[in-house]
């Protein structure tokens, strides 16, 4: 749930937004409800602090997302891959 909600959010951020406002901001959404989500299951399951899973969680997201992720984002303008993947 928390990838389709995510998902959606940096879609509509995509569409929205200038190239530089979505290397910035069209990861956020995937870091903060990640790592609100899978917090909270790992809190529920298998104990913890929700602030430290929380933290830990999100960090792991933001080193996916904003190094491999924002790669994958550059190769795609740059190439125009995205027109023809995505239209």
């Amino acid at each position: 749930m928390a990838t389709l909600i995510a998902a959606i959010i940096s879609y509509n951020i995509g569409r929205k937004y200038s190239r530089k406002i979505c290397y910035i901001f069209g990861p956020l959404p995937v870091v903060i409800l990640k790592a609100l989500f899978l917090g909270t299951e790992v809190t529920i399951f298998n104990g913890g602090n929700f602030f430290l899973n929380f933290v830990h969680i999100a960090i792991t997201q933001i080193v996916v997302c904003y190094t491999l992720g924002l790669i994958l984002m550059y190769v795609l303008y740059k190439n125009n891959l995205y027109k023809k993947i995505f239209q």
